[in-house]
């Protein structure tokens, strides 16, 4: 019990809380202890005061599954990857992480595709990721992929399964919106 301890307080923090929060979140709904009615966004209960949906939209993975093992995957993945990419610069992870969370919101909203914002805010962390770190050789399935063309990639073996790519294009979308004002703009 001492190693897992010891591992857990190992990870970055902000991989450990987002990641600890998802999995939590999911237990709940998994066992009905909350309804995920009570986490998805929408705007209308938010305006009545439901005001922690502007948040518990980035963390409902479903309930315990293999798509909700894939997604805490990602989610591990992207996050810890991110936050060692800004490590000793947390004052710039904290924007990344609030700028693109407003906008995969603002992009999602666009599209009428806004009450769960978990998959595309994840995807637009891992395209920020690719961006700054285009070139470290990586293998999805066996494939070798440099990981600037990661998100593409990502978004095609999701339509080759079958897989709706929409909400990845919302999160490549804030990711590139993020990467053109930091890098490209100035």
């Amino acid at each position: 019990m001492e190693d897992l301890k010891t591992y857990i307080l190992q990870v970055p923090p902000v991989t450990r809380y987002f990641t600890g929060i998802t999995f939590f979140l999911s237990f709940c709904m998994t066992y009905s202890i909350i309804s995920p009615y009570q986490l998805f966004l929408v705007f209308e209960y938010v305006g009545k005061g439901q005001i922690w949906r502007l948040l518990t939209t980035f963390f409902f993975a479903g309930t315990f599954s293999m798509n909700f093992l894939f997604a805490m995957m990602m989610n591990y993945w992207t996050i810890n990857n991110i936050e060692k990419y800004f490590e000793g610069k947390e004052a710039d992870l904290a924007a990344l992480l609030i700028f693109n969370a407003f906008t995969s919101m603002f992009f999602a909203w666009l599209a009428s595709e806004y009450m769960v914002m978990q998959s595309c805010y994840i995807f637009s962390l891992m395209y920020v990721w690719s961006k700054l770190v285009p070139d470290q050789p990586m293998q999805i399935w066996g494939f070798p992929v440099k990981s600037g063309h990661l998100p593409w990639v990502l978004i095609a073996f999701h339509t080759l399964t079958g897989g709706n790519p929409f909400s990845d294009l919302i999160g490549v979308a804030a990711g590139h919106t993020y990467i053109y004002l930091r890098m490209v703009l100035p």
